[in-house]
């Protein structure tokens, strides 16, 4: 993929649905500032995957909530960074257990004053955020993969050079 896909502030892309559908992003850029969904309105929640060299949520939200949380999925396939400022990213489930949320990438991992929710219903879901050849910074942020009526999720956090959490919240609590 070699060229960009910007979604601005008024943008929308929806799968939204009686189960999410699924959404497919390839590109050498992707830049969100608005709003990419594939939620389930009365089934599971959707799926979205979105692969590039860089990637940049500034004020964005990406959601594939439903009866059970969707995945979503962002891929950096060289070592560009992935960065989520003021970001909003959730596959919560209001019936079941709660989706998956995926940052894989060679490069940096930001998140800074943004949520990142996989709870559930009966059970959390799970975040992993993982750089396999530089850092995972986390600031001012809140990532949860809490269960409701079950257990709690999981949050898999890790940097190949650095970890670094300022400020953040982390739980994974079930009741």
């Amino acid at each position: 993929a070699t060229n960009n896909i910007n979604i601005g502030s008024a943008g929308v892309v929806t799968a939204d649905g009686a189960d999410g559908g699924m959404i497919s992003m390839k590109a050498s850029t992707i830049n969100l500032s608005g709003y990419i969904s594939a939620n389930g309105l009365s089934g599971s929640g959707g799926y979205i995957d979105l692969s590039s060299n860089e990637f940049y949520i500034q004020n964005g939200r990406i959601l594939a909530n439903g009866s059970s949380g969707g995945t979503i999925s962002v891929i950096g396939v060289s070592a560009g960074l992935l960065s989520v400022s003021n970001g909003f990213v959730q596959t919560n489930g209001e019936a079941g257990p709660g989706g998956t949320i995926t940052f894989t990438t060679l490069g940096d991992i930001s998140l800074i004053n943004s949520t990142l929710m996989a709870n559930g219903f009966s059970a959390g879901g799970q975040v992993k955020l993982v750089s396999n050849s530089s850092s995972v910074a986390l600031q001012n942020s809140v990532v949860q993969t809490n269960g409701g009526n079950g257990r709690g999720g999981q949050v898999g956090i890790s940097g190949s050079v650095n970890t670094t959490l300022i400020n953040t919240q982390i739980s994974a609590t079930g009741n």
